[in-house]
């Protein structure tokens, strides 16, 4: 019984088809390369960060402030917290990351103290409004946090 033969395929053609995609890729790497060293400001994720509805101000008063991995690439964490009198008005958002140290250094809120704590030096604390770290804009817009990840502010 005879076998039915599949279509063959020169080296030539296989060639072609092989150098097209080594050279696609290439070109594809080298773009990607060159838009993260452009400084353009091209990124992959979000410019702002919706945080949430204000009427949390409540649940942050009362069991401080509240941590996001950052949504724009999970590099850099971030606390949301409240400082003011009205929910609408008082909104802090605060790198989490110790200013002048490499990432592994980090606060955290401590409960006990009211304060955020240097996980590397417990002597290292900063209040609840952020002085002392990174702070990045927010603002409300229909009583939602919206975060502004690309404006990061040098510490106070």
């Amino acid at each position: 019984m005879p076998v039915a033969q599949g279509p063959t395929v020169s080296p030539r053609s296989a060639l072609v088809v092989g150098l097209s995609g080594v050279i696609a890729a290439a070109l594809l790497v080298g773009f990607v390369w060159w838009a993260s060293q452009s400084g353009e400001g091209f990124t992959l994720g979000d410019d702002e960060f919706d945080a949430g509805h204000v009427s949390q101000a409540d649940s942050v008063a009362e069991n401080g402030p509240v941590l996001y991995q950052d949504p724009e690439t999970g590099n850099r964490p971030i606390w949301i917290t409240h400082t003011g009198s009205e929910e609408d008005e008082g909104w802090v958002a605060v790198e989490a990351v110790v200013p002048g140290s490499d990432a592994s250094c980090v606060v955290n809120w401590n409960r006990d103290i009211n304060r955020f704590q240097n996980t590397c030096d417990a002597d290292d604390t900063y209040p609840i409004d952020g002085a002392g770290l990174a702070t990045i804009p927010v603002y409300i817009d229909d009583d939602r946090i919206i975060v502004d990840l690309q404006g990061v502010r040098d510490p106070n």
